[in-house]
């Protein structure tokens, strides 16, 4: 299990890459290279990491035997009564 969660960080890392990518964009800053010179390019690369992380959440999730949905609703309706709001998944 360790492995899967070592995965997720590193799945993470990469999309924090890209958001690093974009946000030179939006400022106008130089740095990225042709392939990430537009928001365009960025935005899709962005998507595709977004995708990897779930994926490999899903991973490490049904390896230690739970949906990952499940840990979701628990997460968010724990944080819903935290913070008084009478949304619930």
């Amino acid at each position: 299990m360790f492995r899967r969660a070592a995965e997720v960080a590193g799945e993470v890392g990469e999309m924090l890459n890209e958001t690093k990518k974009l946000r030179r964009i939006q400022l106008g800053m130089p740095g990225n290279k042709a392939d990430r010179d537009t928001r365009e390019k960025c935005v899709e690369a962005l998507k595709y990491e977004a995708g990897d992380v779930l994926v490999t959440l899903l991973n490490l999730a049904n390896d230690a035997g739970f949906s990952l949905f499940d840990g979701v609703q628990v997460a968010f309706n724990t944080k819903s009564i935290q913070m008084n709001f009478p949304e619930r998944l």
